[in-house]
């Protein structure tokens, strides 16, 4: 269709104006043609690079997403395996508090022991200083 076109222009330059002005019009036709042909493949090729580049995103977000869920599980781990420990110490620490809390007692005991036992020695020191005078 198109040479019919290009042909159809040829002849009708040629028959009102001569061979030389229908080869012209018919260069500066086809160069029309050859033109916008480059600007639909220039086109083409950059929506294509828009998809690729498009594309190219989508994959990096993935591949930051699969990081990250990796990232987490290792922190998920980290915390897990850290808190369990914290449970031990804190589970150790209770044991611990609990026997200070034993001794503590004792000692108190053994003191209130020891200050009954001071009293009544004050007493019977007081009691012989007051035989004696």
């Amino acid at each position: 269709m198109d040479s019919y076109i290009i042909s159809s222009i040829f002849s009708q330059v040629f028959g009102r104006a001569g061979a030389i002005p229908a080869v012209v019009v018919t260069f500066l036709i086809l160069l029309i043609g050859i033109g916008a042909y480059w600007l639909k493949s220039r086109i083409d090729l950059a929506r294509i690079e828009r998809q690729e580049e498009s594309l190219g995103r989508e994959r990096e977000r993935q591949a930051m997403l699969a990081e990250l869920a990796a990232s987490r599980a290792q922190i998920n781990a980290f915390l897990t395996n850290h808190m369990e420990h914290l449970r031990q110490e804190n589970d150790k620490n209770a044991m611990d508090r609990e026997a200070n809390t034993k001794a503590l007692l004792s000692i108190s005991e053994s003191m209130k022991e020891q200050t009954e036992c001071l009293q009544l020695m004050q007493r019977d020191i007081l009691e012989i200083k007051g035989k004696i005078t």
